[in-house]
C-alpha cells in the first residue's frame, strides 16, 4: 500500500472493485498504484483486509469529457449527468440539504443528475457531483 495513504476501506464480503472505486470517485488507474496486491485487473481483493482510497494531497483534478465539451472536474461519480455545466466538490461535514438549498435545486434532479446520490440523498461524501 502507499506510503501517503489517508483514508483507508475495509473490504467485506462480496465487494468489488468496481463498487469501491464508484463509492470513492477513483478510477482503476488511481486506485492500482495506492495498492498494487489487488493487481492491474483488481481481482485479488482479501476480505478483512484494508485497502487505501484516498492519498495526502489528493485534490480533483481537470479533464474534458466527451459530453458537451466544458471541462469537468475528476474524481467525479459513476452516471453523473454528462451535459453537466456546474460542479461541486463535496467537503467532509456538508450535508445534501445544504448543497440543494445553496445551489436553489429539488432533491429530484439533484438525484437525476447523479444517480450514484439515489434518491436519499446518500452518498460516498468525498465525489464532485453535477448541480446544475
Amino acid at each position: 500500500m502507499t506510503d501517503n495513504c489517508n483514508k483507508f476501506y475495509l473490504v467485506r464480503s462480496g465487494d468489488t472493485c468496481t463498487a469501491i472505486l464508484t463509492e470513492y470517485g477513483i478510477s482503476l488507474a488511481t486506485f492500482y498504484p495506492w495498492n498494487p496486491a489487488v493487481g492491474s485487473d483488481c481481482r485479488s481483493l482479501w476480505v478483512g483486509h484494508y485497502v487505501c482510497v484516498g492519498t495526502i494531497g489528493q485534490t480533483a483534478t481537470t479533464t474534458s469529457t466527451a459530453g458537451n465539451g466544458i471541462p469537468t472536474p475528476t474524481p467525479y461519480q459513476e452516471g453523473m449527468t454528462k451535459d453537466c455545466n456546474k460542479f461541486y466538490l463535496v467537503q467532509a461535514g456538508d450535508s445534501c440539504a445544504a448543497i440543494l438549498t445553496h445551489y436553489g435545486i429539488s432533491l429530484e434532479n439533484f438525484s437525476s443528475w447523479n444517480p450514484a446520490v439515489r434518491s436519499d440523498c446518500r452518498s460516498h461524501p468525498y465525489a464532485v457531483s453535477s448541480v446544475a
